[in-house]
């Protein structure tokens, strides 16, 4: 509408005309054309394009009323006409595309209505007039999809809330049928869309589907009312109340009820009034159902809420008041009985059954109460006892120390002690408690009433219950406490020479541990166990040996395998606090020597050192750093509950330490004091020797060197005063001071030294002349020892222990001899050098001498080792040859060549180390041999042989040993050896070999049978040979292998022997086979046959062969079973074959 009002007046005929236009257009486009095509966003889009009309004319470039630009306003409005009818085309085709999807055909309807009376475009509504039957098309699918719904939930309809199903069914069929028929009523107001052919069709589609529900309205009364006829007086005669399953409300307590009001009878009294208001008549009977609905409410909810009342009521007792008031609850369960057994719901009786439930329930609610009210006050004693606490330890205020180990666990015993007072009193009132439930439950006073039997059960396990939790709790909160970072209790620690120990000692304060947690646990011994089925305490038994035995709950709570844990736990949890502490002074065990090492004897062996000051310092400052940091250190340490007061123990530490202080000062005074008098003494002697008057040689020799003694000490004497100096020093630092005379003594050491040495250059001035008459004479003395010295060098390179080549023993000799001369001339030499420094001549060096010096040196540890390898030889040689250990000389003769190897090089270099070397190789060399030696194969005539080969001989007995093997020198004799051994055991397998050959044939059997003829035994035969005679063939071959090797020569005879043997063998048992079949023919022909009788003489000879043979195999069978021997039977069998070959021809 803005779009009107921005219309430009230039002209008012073509304002009036363009406003029309546009209010044409806002006229179709309206809200009710949205409502109906459900496409909002198209028809704005097409308004907008209406707005955009104006836009062209708002922006003229040009003056409308002027005359001269009448023609581009005629071309303003031109497109102004074209815009408009683009947008009447397009609104059109809008409208029939619309029209095709309509939401609904009673808002179509009444919007073409609404566009007969008002002024739109004509194009437009000649459009819309012609949608007719557009409209009811929509209207026919609206009949078809109310249609669909009605079939579709015809058995299950959609309801109303609070509707019954029949009457809510026929509210939902007539808002179906309402939205098809208000539609058709408006189509009634333009009878031209009724009365065409499409309306006639829709108006009979509507008439179908009307009858339709109007048939299933009346079916749903119909079922409706012959049911209700049928049911409700059946229902009317239902009782008030019905007993509920277990799985509603338990039955463990009490029997459970219900109101029994039928959810039937509640659905007809509503159904009865919704069809009512639908105008449908309905049963007399259930119209005076209906009217009484406010009674029988009234009637349900009385009930309903006793039976909340007694529900809940007997929701309250415990399991054991239950079973204590089953009669009481009984018999108020025949007071409901008339409910549910004789009243329904047409009784009169109704009220006055409300009235005595309620004054039932009313009583053994009292009942309840009271007992409840008993039990209240049981339970409040059991809390109270539940949640004492006993392990009431001391809490020390701020500034106070912590108590000790054994006052804590008094205190708590003492607490303890009150409070199971306390908890007694409580348990000994839970008796006359129980006394009075008996009391209002059974009218009696006696405690053991037995229809309480049950209830004193219940209450002595919930006082075990409460008791195992009090001990339990009790446990776990100390156990806390133990573990807790809060120290509640304090133990010292004290120096018991040589050990740190706890005081208590950790074995008491577990101890005591021990006895607090057993004491929690036997509180419950005060607890005396009622009788069975009462609530009287058990007067004490007597047990074994008259003892008087009292049954309490400690018996039981003891076995408790979570008190038993807790209790274990405390204890090995207090042992582990007290290990760690016993760690933690572990790090005091660093000051264990001020106690440990007796003081005495360290100091008369630190004394024996002759310690220098600062030894003595050092030692002091350690002891004294100890005493200070001791001070330093915090005197507590807190371990979980326990808090380790350490102060005694620093006490003592500090006082030991002091004490090796002051024994070290006295020490060090001692000391000190000796090597100030003896400084004195020195300086004394030095003064006294320098006053002589020198009147011979050996005068002014003694002055010279007392001069030169003195020059000489100067450096010396002065450190050793600075020494003592600074050791009285030392002990002034430490608070140690010396007597008077002793310190006098100190401060004039150094100014009597400093005079000394003055006098001296004095005395050195005035012997001058003196001194240049000496000093020729010495320096002949000189030149003639220098002769010497050369003479002797020469003799040692040419004659001394370096000479003698492999003969080291006569190098140790010489060793001895040329060591006692160079001492000699070492003592020659220091003699003329004294003389040098007496008269300041140069010192003379010894070139020679000192390189003889230096090989003597060397050679005194070669021939060292070389005495240490013959002493281990000797040892060595001692051992028996049965117990040779190869291993323990190899290591012992490496051991010596490392010792050679790690010799400086120039010593190695001598030549006698050179032959040590050889020796000691060629022992390492021997020492395989020895192994080779020890072969089993070496007989006796190995033995004699090695012997004669050596030139070494003895005798092998038991006791033979090394010494021999030694002097043998087996590196001399390698090859022999290898040989020797080599033969020996090339013949110990030819030995073994010819061993296994006899051995064979010694237990070598034949195998002998039975000779049948049908069953006729006649004698025994020798069975198959074919394994002997291939065993006869390998052995043979075997014997001519061994009788061709060159290391046979000890055993040719046997081999010979045996050689000729198996040939033997061999042939006597082809011989046999030989005789052995001829028997077994000729003995077929000969034995029971014609040729017996015509042969008489050849039978004869037979049967003396026969004999033989059979002798023969007899004995063949006896020996087979022992041994075989060829010698007795090589005859016969020859013999034998020689007949057998006659008697057959």
């Amino acid at each position: 509408m803005e779009a009107l009002a921005r219309f430009p007046a230039t002209h008012p005929a073509s304002q009036a005309r363009g406003q029309r236009v546009m209010e044409e257009f806002y006229n179709i486009f309206g809200p009710e054309l949205k409502a109906v095509t459900g496409d909002p966003k198209r028809i704005d889009d097409v308004l907008c394009r209406v707005d955009s009309l104006v836009t062209p004319m708002e922006v003229l470039t040009f003056d409308p009323f002027s005359i001269k630009s009448s023609q581009y306003w005629k071309y303003v409005m031109d497109d102004f006409k074209v815009e408009v009818l683009v947008i009447e085309k397009e609104a059109k085709n809008f409208i029939d595309e619309s029209f095709k999807t309509l939401r609904s055909a009673e808002a179509a309807f009444d919007m073409l209505l609404k566009f007969k009376h008002i002024r739109s475009r004509e194009a437009i509504n000649r459009q819309m007039m012609m949608k007719f039957n557009d409209i009811l098309a929509q209207y026919c699918k609206e009949i078809d999809t109310v249609n669909k719904i009605f079939t579709e939930n015809l058995d299950n309809p959609p309801l109303y809330k609070n509707h019954p199903p029949v009457a809510g069914a026929i509210y939902w069929e007539r808002s179906l049928f309402f939205r098809i028929k208000h539609t058709i009523l408006r189509f009634q107001e333009v009878a031209e869309i009724l009365d065409s052919d499409r309306g006639r069709e829709v108006k009979q589609k509507y008439l179908e589907v009307g009858r339709m529900m109007k048939s299933y309205e009346d079916r749903k009364y119909e079922q409706w009312r012959d049911a209700t006829e049928q049911l409700l007086p059946a229902l009317m005669k239902k009782s008030l109340l019905t007993k509920v399953s277990d799985d509603v409300v338990s039955s463990d307590k009490s029997a459970a009820f219900a109101i029994n009001f039928p959810t039937a009878l509640r659905e007809i009294i509503n159904e009865t009034k919704y069809l009512e208001q639908l105008g449908f008549p309905v049963p007399e009977l259930a119209r005076n159902v209906a009217l009484q609905e406010d009674k029988f409410l009234r009637y349900t909810e009385g009930i309903q809420r006793m039976l909340d009342h007694y529900h809940e009521l007997v929701g309250t007792l415990t399991e054991a008041e239950a079973v204590l008031l089953d009669e009481h609850s009984q018999e108020l369960v025949r007071v409901f009985r008339s409910g549910y057994k004789r009243l329904n719901w047409n009784s009169l009786g109704i009220a006055d059954y409300i009235a005595r439930c309620r004054q039932a329930i009313g009583k053994f609610e009292s009942l309840v109460h009271q007992i409840q009210k008993n039990a209240d006050d049981i339970s409040s004693r059991l809390t109270l006892i539940e949640s004492i606490n006993l392990f009431k330890y001391p809490v020390p205020k701020s500034g106070e120390e912590l108590p000790g180990v054994k006052e804590f666990f008094e205190h708590i015993d003492r607490e303890r002690a009150k409070d199971v007072d306390y908890m007694v009193r409580w348990y000994l009132a839970i008796g006359p408690l129980l006394t009075k439930v008996e009391g209002l439950v059974v009218q009696t006073n006696t405690g053991k009433a037995p229809k309480l039997a049950s209830y004193y059960e219940h209450w002595e396990k919930r006082l075990y219950e409460a008791l195992t939790r009090l001990i339990l709790k009790n446990l776990q909160s100390f156990n806390s406490l133990i573990l807790g970072n809060v120290p509640v209790f304090q133990t010292e620690t004290i120096l018991t020479a040589p050990e740190i120990i706890l005081h208590p000692s950790s074995n008491e304060i577990n101890k005591m541990c021990v006895h607090c947690v057993r004491n929690c646990v036997e509180v419950t011994k005060n607890f005396v166990r009622w009788m069975h089925g009462s609530c009287i305490e058990c007067p004490p038994q007597k047990g074994e040996e008259e003892e008087v035995v009292i049954i309490s709950f400690y018996n039981d709570i003891s076995l408790n395998p979570q008190i038993i844990e807790q209790a274990v736990m405390i204890p090995q949890n207090v042992h582990r606090i007290l290990i760690n502490l016993m760690k933690y002074l572990q790090k005091w065990k660093k000051y264990r020597p001020l106690w440990k090492l007796d003081k005495a004897i360290v100091m008369e062996k630190f004394a024996a050192k002759k310690p220098p000051c600062t030894a003595y310092d050092e030692k002091l400052q350690f002891y004294s750093k100890i005493s200070y940091e001791v001070a330093r250190n915090s005197l507590t340490k807190d371990e979980h509950c326990v808090r380790l007061q350490l102060g005694p123990l620093a006490g003592t530490v500090q006082e030991s330490a002091r004490s090796w202080v002051v024994s070290l000062g006295k020490l060090l005074g001692e000391s000190a004091k000796e090597e100030l008098y003896s400084l004195h003494e020195e300086m004394e002697s030095l003064s006294k020797n320098l006053k002589k008057s020198p009147s011979t040689l050996e005068d002014l020799k003694f002055v010279l060197a007392t001069i030169a003694e003195i020059r000489s000490k100067s450096l010396l004497m002065e450190l050793r005063y600075r020494d003592v100096q600074e050791r009285y020093r030392t002990l002034a630092v430490y608070n140690l001071h010396p007597s008077d005379a002793e310190k006098a003594l100190v401060d004039n050491i150094e100014t009597m030294w400093l005079n000394l040495f003055s006098d001296s250059v004095n005395v050195e001035h005035a012997l001058g002349g003196i001194k240049k008459t000496f000093t020729e004479i010495t320096r002949g003395e000189i030149s003639g020892y220098r002769q010497q010295i050369e003479d002797f060098a020469k003799r040692f390179y040419r004659e001394g222990p370096g000479s003698v080549g492999e003969d080291l023993d006569s190098g140790v000799e010489l060793l001895a001899v040329f060591e006692r001369e160079l001492v000699q001339h070492e003592k020659k030499r220091q003699e003329l050098a004294n003389a040098e420094k007496l008269f300041d001549l140069p010192i003379t060096m010894y070139p020679e001498l000192l390189k003889v010096q230096k090989e003597m040196s060397g050679l005194k540890v070669v021939y060292e080792l070389y005495r240490g390898l013959k002493l281990a030889k000797e040892e060595w040689a001692q051992t028996l040859w049965v117990n040779l250990n190869v291993q323990f000389l190899q290591e012992g003769i490496e051991g010596f060549l490392r010792s050679l190897r790690k010799l400086p090089r120039q010593v190695r270099n001598l030549s006698v180390a050179y032959y040590l070397e050889a020796k000691m190789k060629a022992f390492k060399d021997s020492i395989p041999l020895l192994l080779d030696l020890k072969h089993e194969a070496l007989r006796d005539r190995h033995w004699n042989e090695l012997m004669e080969k050596t030139g070494v001989f003895f005798e092998m007995t038991e006791t033979f040993t090394l010494e021999n093997m030694f002097a043998m020198e087996l590196h001399r004799h390698t090859d022999v050896l290898n040989d020797i051994v080599t033969a020996a055991v090339k013949e110990i397998a030819i030995e073994k070999a010819v061993k296994e050959i006899l051995d064979t044939w010694e237990s070598l059997k034949f195998s002998v049978v039975k000779y049948c003829k049908g069953t006729q035994e006649r004698g025994y035969i020798l069975g198959s040979v074919d394994e002997i005679i291939q065993c006869l063939d390998d052995n043979t071959f075997n014997l001519q292998s061994i009788s061709g090797s060159r290391f046979v020569g000890p055993f040719l005879q046997t081999v010979h022997k045996w050689e000729k043997t198996l040939s033997l063998i061999g042939e006597v048992i082809e011989i046999w086979m030989l005789v052995q079949r001829k028997w077994m023919y000729l003995e077929s022909i000969f034995i029971g046959g014609d040729i017996r009788s015509q042969l008489p003489e050849e039978a004869k000879k037979f049967d003396n062969i026969d004999r033989i043979f059979k002798r023969a195999s007899d004995r063949l069978l006896f020996q087979s079973r022992e041994k075989w021997r060829i010698s007795t039977c090589f005859h016969v069998v020859f013999c034998l074959s020689v007949c057998l070959s006659v008697c057959g021809s």
